[in-house]
């Protein structure tokens, strides 16, 4: 009902690039959660887990959190360009830019920084890689909740 009011013949791309934000609003909002739950609650308890059976459980986080977090980043910047292609003449603002450098800068820091400090775990535990780690997570917790205020902000003009 409500996307039917947005999405009516009259509205056009208007209403199509505000269907696209509402939909990268909600993958956002759910990964920033997810980030924040991992940085304040799993991320911590990392370290008691015993150190003989580590390396077993980091192979199994990573590959239970993948199929939550992949899909998840895949549409967010599906839907972050599409947010680019569909908006109207006149409605992109550097807003839209910043929300999809944010996105850039969450695959980076993924490919770039995340994944090296979690290689450095796989061999076993250590309270100086874990640290390292976490700190490196920091960097996608805080782009994401920087695009859900954007995208707050840009919701409610």
């Amino acid at each position: 009902m409500i996307i039917q009011g947005i999405w009516s013949p009259g509205r056009g791309l208007m209403g199509a690039w505000y269907v696209i934000l509402i939909l990268q609003s909600v993958v956002t909002y759910a990964l920033t959660g997810l980030s924040w739950c991992m940085q304040l609650v799993h991320y911590p308890l990392f370290s008691y887990v015993e150190r003989d059976r580590f390396p077993d459980f980091l192979r199994k986080h990573q590959k239970r959190i993948a199929l939550c977090v992949i899909p998840l980043m895949v549409v967010e910047c599906f839907l972050a360009l599409l947010t680019l292609v569909v908006a109207p003449a006149g409605i992109i603002s550097i807003l839209t830019y910043v929300l999809l450098g944010l996105v850039l800068v969450v695959w980076a820091s993924m490919f770039c920084v995340h994944l090296k400090e979690q290689e450095s775990l796989t061999d076993g535990f250590c309270q100086k890689s874990l640290k390292k780690f976490m700190t490196a997570s920091w960097i996608r917790t805080g782009a994401w909740t920087c695009r859900t205020f954007l995208l707050l902000l840009l919701l409610s003009n």
